[in-house]
């Protein structure tokens, strides 16, 4: 303790030494040690790490370095108000400034659908962040609606990656209420590929077909043609482009003025593609905005 080597030993005259003047001098000197010992004491040993602050409490100094670390808690706090919050955004990495904190190695959503229902897929992928990286498995989530906006995530607190549970939700808000989430990307499912049964369809150029029931399409959507009777069938297994007439009668540019008149049967079935999702975490997937639409 550097400070201890200043406080001068006691000095006693020449000669024997009596007893009230030893217990004065050893007084004198362990006042003297125990004040230097004393964090109110302004020139104490800890004066530069721990020092009282006149109101019941105490003040770290420069010299109060936590362990591992080489700088002082001052300067470690500097960025850091009294309410505990960030003194401004120099306090975040640079990659979080410029919402780059993560950015996931691939674009991991893709979504198929049926007549009914839609599944989104999640590739195996990798998100880089400030410390290093965290991989994530594959996944799915089934049953889900079509042509639908999705927000994907799962609930990873710990950036544990590995085997997640994927969570599919319509509502962009559900991602940030928990600060565990990890957001996954965004995706639209696609439209159903319901069938119509047909129930006409006229000689003319272009064909206009009729359905039993309201199709539900819109124009500019494909289907596919199946069990058509006479010269109709020559569009079985064909995919034509739709303009929608009303809710049970659509058109394809096809000239069917050749055609005998029709009879009955056939079916007309909608394509649906899949889609492809945008990235998620802070800069997306392969570096594309990832930022929640």
């Amino acid at each position: 303790m550097t400070d201890m080597m200043k406080v001068k030993p006691p000095q006693f005259p020449d000669g024997p030494v009596d007893g009230a003047v030893l217990t004065r001098s050893l007084s004198l000197l362990y006042r003297e040690v125990f004040s230097r010992l004393d964090v109110r004491y302004p020139n104490n040993d800890f004066s530069s790490g721990i020092v009282a602050n006149g109101t019941g409490g105490v003040t770290l100094g420069t010299a109060a370095i936590p362990s591992g670390r080489i700088v002082g808690i001052p300067t470690l706090v500097t960025k850091i108000t009294n309410t505990g919050t960030a003194q401004d955004q120099t306090f975040l990495p640079q990659v979080s400034a410029g919402n780059k904190l993560s950015v996931q190695n691939i674009l991991a959503l893709s979504a198929t659908a049926t007549a009914t229902t839609a599944t989104i897929t999640i590739a195996a992928h990798t998100n880089q962040y400030g410390f290093g990286q965290t991989s994530y498995g594959s996944g799915s989530i089934s049953g889900l609606s079509t042509n639908t906006l999705y927000y994907v995530y799962a609930d990873d607190p710990t950036y544990s990656g590995g085997t997640v549970t994927y969570i599919a939700t319509t509502n962009p808000q559900t991602i940030t209420a928990d600060n565990g989430r990890y957001y996954v990307g965004s995706i639209t499912t696609p439209i159903s590929a319901t069938t119509a049964n047909i129930t006409g369809a006229t000689s003319a150029n272009p064909i206009v077909f009729q359905t039993s029931a309201s199709h539900g399409w819109s124009t500019n959507e494909q289907v596919t043609f199946s069990a058509l009777p006479g010269g109709f069938g020559s569009l079985n297994g064909t995919t034509k482009t739709i303009t929608v007439i009303d809710t049970t009668h659509f058109s394809v540019a096809v000239d069917g003025s050749g055609f005998a008149a029709y009879t009955s049967g056939g079916t007309a079935t909608r394509i649906s593609t899949g889609t492809s999702g945008g990235g998620g975490a802070g800069g997306g997937g392969g570096g594309h905005g990832g930022i929640l639409p």
